[in-house]
């Protein structure tokens, strides 16, 4: 078995490698759905707690637990739009970095010179 060096992974302009991006994008997934499970619970917690006190049993534990679900879905799309903002600004700049810079300003076309006038350069002149 030959240890061959491993070829040199440049960071990533954050100073992220590969991996500590690759870790990073499964936690924010990961957490999406620990936010679901946690807000079910809460109203699950809640709407126990509610019958406790109001022996409703099983409506608030029930209403609890459609609220908490309600909750889970709109930290969900939270998540979701905060991720498709996060990977569009990643893909414009991965564009951007392969584009290059961007072009400057578009210059207006020369006019040609008056008859009779000389412009430095020009290989007619015979001045």
């Amino acid at each position: 078995m030959t240890d061959a060096p491993r070829p040199e992974r440049p960071d990533l302009p954050d100073g992220r490698t590969d991996r500590g991006r690759a870790f990073y994008e499964g936690a924010r997934y990961s957490a999406a759905g620990i936010e679901m499970a946690l807000s079910v619970l809460l109203g699950y917690g809640a709407g126990w707690w509610v019958d406790g006190k109001l022996d409703s049993d099983p409506w608030g534990m029930i209403i609890g637990i459609c609220f908490g679900f309600a909750a889970g879905v709109r930290s969900l799309m939270q998540a979701a739009k905060r991720i498709e903002r996060a990977s569009e600004a990643e893909d414009r700049a991965a564009r951007a970095r392969l584009d290059g810079p961007a072009p400057g300003p578009a210059q207006a076309p020369l006019a040609p010179p008056a008859p009779g006038e000389s412009t430095p350069g020009r290989k007619d002149d015979l001045t």
